[in-house]
């Protein structure tokens, strides 16, 4: 029989490969791995532009990537016999790999969260070869949590995130003039998804899908906020300019939800859900304002 601690450790285990699972399924997985990286990118162009960044650095940060690309593949057999380190700096010259070396060593890459998180294979999916007939090798081949499918809306999130994380790093060094603090910089607006308390990683993740992202947004709105306020404000604008409020007899739940109605083209009269830049402040407030006003003396509750 299994003792206590056994069975909450091997439950624990459980729990952390179906998170993993689950979130591989609607990470990266058509179709939800595409939204799901539409998303992604619209929330990393709304944190940086809240930090000041104009649009431009996302396509130098991306020349940046293929220019390293292009060296990686270019030299192939020189990195193989002097590894990759010597090439770069020779192909690269000396400020730009020092940009680079600066931006591994510090967790600019290898630090999202499809590099954490959600790297590699789900714990659940089978190990080894698969069993069974051809034809269900076939298909975990292609739909498994490791199969083509998976891996490609994976590199396809990865390249996103990647491309954000790049750019800004790139911003910050111009701005702030030195490799490590632009590096800080850009792990604190992007977040460092490999920095977590030993609490977090061994419990919290276990149980709440999404923790770093989750525990991390918010402050990252609120520090927008104070920071960069007139900036801030340019999304919601856009927002508030592009739909119209919901009529007074609406649904609630469409009320709660934060539904408003389209007035874009094609899409003009629908009821849309748009999810708002600063929604995830939002709702951090909105149950704390509400446990606020039944706190108050003469208040309902």
């Amino acid at each position: 029989v299994m003792g206590a601690d056994d069975a909450v450790e091997s439950f624990a285990k459980f729990l952390k490969g179906a998170d993993k699972w689950w979130k591989t399924m609607v990470t990266v997985y058509p179709v939800g791995g595409l939204a799901f990286g539409a998303r992604n990118a619209r929330s990393n162009a709304f944190l940086t532009f809240a930090d000041g960044m104009s649009p431009k650095w996302f396509g130098d940060g991306l020349a940046f990537q293929r220019k390293i690309s292009r060296v990686k593949k270019a030299f192939a057999a020189d990195i193989a016999d002097l590894g990759p380190d010597a090439v770069l700096k020779r192909e690269l010259g000396d400020a730009d790999f020092a940009k680079y070396r600066a931006a591994v060593d510090n967790g600019v890459v290898g630090s999202g969260y499809f590099d954490i998180d959600i790297a590699g294979g789900a714990k659940l999916s089978v190990k080894g070869a698969p069993k069974g007939g051809k034809a269900r090798r076939a298909v975990r081949a292609v739909a498994g949590t490791e199969g083509a499918a998976a891996n490609a809306g994976r590199r396809f999130n990865q390249a996103i995130e990647q491309n954000a994380r790049m750019s800004h790093y790139l911003y910050s060094v111009e701005r702030l003039g030195n490799l490590k603090s632009a590096a800080e910089r850009t792990n604190t607006v992007l977040f460092d998804y490999g920095r977590v308390t030993p609490f977090e990683q061994r419990i919290i993740k276990r149980v709440v899908p999404f923790w770093t992202f989750a525990s991390r947004v918010v402050p990252a709105q609120f520090r927008a906020i104070v920071e960069n306020p007139a900036r801030v404000i340019v999304p919601e604008k856009i927002s508030q300019a592009t739909t119209d409020p919901l009529p007074e007899n609406a649904p609630e739940y469409h009320r709660r939800g934060g539904a408003r109605i389209s007035k874009f083209g094609p899409f003009a009269g629908l009821v849309t859900s748009p999810e708002r830049p600063l929604q995830a402040a939002i709702n951090t407030l909105e149950p704390a304002a509400q446990l606020a006003a039944a706190a108050l003396p003469g208040q309902p509750g």
